[in-house]
């Protein structure tokens, strides 16, 4: 059972990117932004020993029921990050203002997105622009937050270049490299244990 917000982020992080895999049946960001959130609910009462009475208020998420939705509002005052004026926040945030359970006072960010399939070819979509976006995020969160992680699932393989030049010169692991030391991209396709 991890102790510190250092070894819970690893755990997590390993968690998210190598054993757990969503449903199938997940079609759409909405759907995927819950089954994590549920999931890492599961997996932090398990790992961290957070009583269930306790884990809607310490992880807090975009909620449906109307009774969780105060836990969303109070975290606010800890993960907001304001840029130009505008705050933003991350879909799930993970804290304890006492430092509890291993769990940081300045919070983790976990930011979800989800690639679908073409309705007219079938083929996933562009996964490009959702990574770049998940990235930018995770600096921004970066900034004030202990730890911050992003989870790209794209429902369908990895493409591969369609030409051999320098403009399509595999560059993930630059991308991964300019991150702040305190993010963790995770990109996952379909239902393949493969992330970069």
């Amino acid at each position: 059972m991890p102790v510190t917000a250092d070894q819970l982020v690893r755990a997590l992080v390993k968690n998210l990117a190598h054993e757990w895999t969503p449903p199938a049946d997940v079609s759409s960001e909405t759907i995927l932004d819950r089954v994590v959130r549920d999931h890492v609910r599961e997996w932090l009462q398990e790992e961290a020993g957070i009583p269930s009475a306790d884990i809607r208020r310490w992880v807090a998420g975009h909620e449906q029921l109307k009774a969780n939705k105060p836990n969303w509002t109070g975290s606010k005052a800890y993960q907001v990050v304001t840029l130009w004026g505008a705050g933003k926040t991350s879909d799930l945030f993970i804290y304890h203002t006492d430092g509890d359970y291993g769990l940081p006072k300045t919070g983790i960010s976990l930011e979800v997105k989800y690639v679908g399939r073409s309705k007219k070819t079938g083929k996933p979509q562009s996964y490009a622009s959702a990574i770049t976006t998940t990235a930018g995020q995770l600096l921004a969160y970066s900034i004030r937050h202990y730890w911050t992680i992003g989870l790209v699932w794209v429902d369908g393989p990895r493409r591969k270049p369609a030409q051999r030049n320098d403009g399509n010169r595999e560059l993930c692991d630059e991308l991964l490299k300019r991150l702040p030391e305190n993010a963790t991209l995770i990109v996952r396709f379909g239902g393949r244990r493969e992330s970069l």
